[in-house]
């Protein structure tokens, strides 16, 4: 009995993972969030991202590094 498990397990073809297509969104939780801080400030997004990415509130440093990664850098 333990064989034919053993042997089902082996045989089995591996089945190829696919990503969903929208991955990352459980990842924001409060949308705008950053946008709005930038506001505040007057400074752009990627600006309050940078600074926000060095803030010692680790939930603060989470939407720093986050928007940093989401943001488009133009030059």
């Amino acid at each position: 009995m333990r064989d034919l498990a053993l042997q089902r397990e082996i045989t089995r073809p591996m089945q190829k993972r696919t990503k969903p297509k929208n991955w990352i969104g459980p990842a924001v939780k409060h949308p705008g969030a950053l946008t709005a801080a930038a506001k505040r400030h007057g400074v752009s997004k990627l600006q309050e991202a940078e600074k926000e990415s060095h803030s010692s509130n680790p939930s603060i440093r989470a939407r720093g590094n986050l928007g940093k990664r989401f943001i488009k850098k133009t030059i």
